[in-house]
């Protein structure tokens, strides 16, 4: 599991996108920087969820091993699709021709 724990700010963190790129669960502040690219079935939305993940939470209960493979996998497709250099180029070409 990797963390992020951010208080502030607005531009996303580029760990984020390496994080994204290793396949492992991430766990993030509830900031638009770190949500806005990820899937929302792999958000905490709902408060029991969020207090039943919290550090103190999590420290009395093991994870789920299957569940944090399934988030890590869409994590790493979504930076494979969504924040890959070939998608950076194409993007880039599409704000080109918008011009």
């Amino acid at each position: 599991m990797l963390v992020s724990p951010r208080s502030r700010g607005t531009n996303t963190p580029l760990k984020i996108y390496q994080y994204l790129r290793s396949g492992r669960p991430i766990v993030a502040t509830r900031l638009l920087t770190h949500t806005a690219g990820a899937e929302r079935r792999d958000r905490d939305s709902d408060r029991r969820d969020a207090a039943r993940n919290s550090p103190r939470a999590s420290s009395r209960r093991s994870p789920d091993p299957l569940r944090s493979r399934a988030i890590g996998d869409r994590a790493r497709q979504l930076a494979e699709t969504k924040y890959s250099y070939e998608a950076y180029l194409e993007n880039t070409r599409q704000a080109v021709r918008a011009r």
